[in-house]
């Protein structure tokens, strides 16, 4: 009885992980290593396909680059569409287990307008900002992200920018 307990409770596939809300810039930066001298941050959506087709070079990025001072932060917009809320909640958590996502993912709450005044977006995504420590925006890049020249970039900000020991 025991043992095909455990075997049932083993096949069960693992919850996904809890999508934090986020309101505002602010409540998106607490989610970001406070260590790292470089913050990424990507505005995207399960239903953009370029969003989409983009995670995996972020999930390297973030894997190749955390240890040397990067953070990563993706800040779904999925609750922009009419709908349920926890329903968007639910479709960003299954879309984050299902590719592997590592880093922090956050679903954005607050108005449109608001967001894309703080953080000076023309309403398009995917959308990558890149900040140093102190939240001053080093780079943006609208549209999908290039792996390749991000790295450079990336290695190019690092010679610049050590990462924090506190």
């Amino acid at each position: 009885m025991i043992v095909t307990a455990l075997l049932l409770s083993c096949s069960l596939a693992p919850a996904a992980p809890p999508i934090p809300d986020v309101r505002n810039a602010v409540e998106v930066a607490r989610h970001f290593d406070r260590k790292a001298s470089i913050r990424v941050l990507n505005v995207w959506a399960t239903w953009c396909a370029p969003c989409v087709a983009e995670m995996p070079a972020l999930e390297a990025i973030h894997a190749d680059y955390r240890k040397r001072g990067v953070s990563v932060v993706a800040m779904s917009m999925d609750d922009a569409l009419p709908g349920n809320r926890d329903d968007a909640r639910a479709r960003v958590a299954k879309f984050v287990e299902s590719k592997s996502i590592t880093f922090p993912s956050v679903l954005y709450l607050g108005s449109l307008p608001a967001i894309e005044s703080e953080l000076s977006l023309a309403g398009e995504i995917p959308v990558t900002l890149v900040f140093d420590s102190k939240g001053r925006e080093l780079a943006r890049i609208e549209g999908s992200v290039d792996e390749q020249q991000f790295r450079a970039d990336l290695d190019k900000l690092l010679s610049k920018y050590k990462p924090s020991t506190r």
